[in-house]
């Protein structure tokens, strides 16, 4: 399966920068320890925390494969863009992004990333949308 079969409707420019997305999940991944430690690809201690979570999933087969940061969603009219911090590849052909947020996010900040998510939620359907934070009780999902 390829991403023109699942999006007939995408642009080219979403083709070619997403062209990754479908490859071997060992490609895509950072190994466990890696993540654990904050090495790789990650902004955030958050998100390479969250990875470790997302790797312990994978590796009980629980979802197929995930990537960080491995698609872009395009919104009014190409204007404005959102990355979320991963697609999760489940076990059956279904995509869902999470997007993971610290304990503190100051509030300018958490009002702008709430409505670009909503915003995508609304123009994109087709994924499941989660946004999950950390607590002092450990990770929630919040939308």
């Amino acid at each position: 399966m390829n991403l023109k079969q699942i999006f007939p409707k995408a642009s080219n420019s979403f083709l070619k920068a997403n062209a990754a997305v479908l490859t071997h999940p060992d490609d895509q991944t950072q190994p466990i320890a890696a993540a654990a430690h904050g090495a790789g690809p990650f902004k955030t201690k958050s998100e390479a925390e969250f990875a470790d979570i997302l790797e312990a999933m994978k590796i009980r087969g629980e979802i197929a494969h995930y990537v960080y940061q491995g698609i872009t969603l395009r919104y009014a009219n190409g204007q404005l863009r959102y990355t979320p911090d991963f697609v999760v590849f489940p076990v059956m052909i279904t995509f869902k992004l999470i997007e993971v947020k610290g304990r503190y996010v100051p509030p300018t900040f958490w009002q702008h990333a709430r409505q670009r998510f909503l915003a995508c939620k609304a123009e994109w359907p087709e994924f499941l949308f989660e946004m999950h934070q950390k607590t002092a009780d450990g990770w929630c999902q919040i939308l």
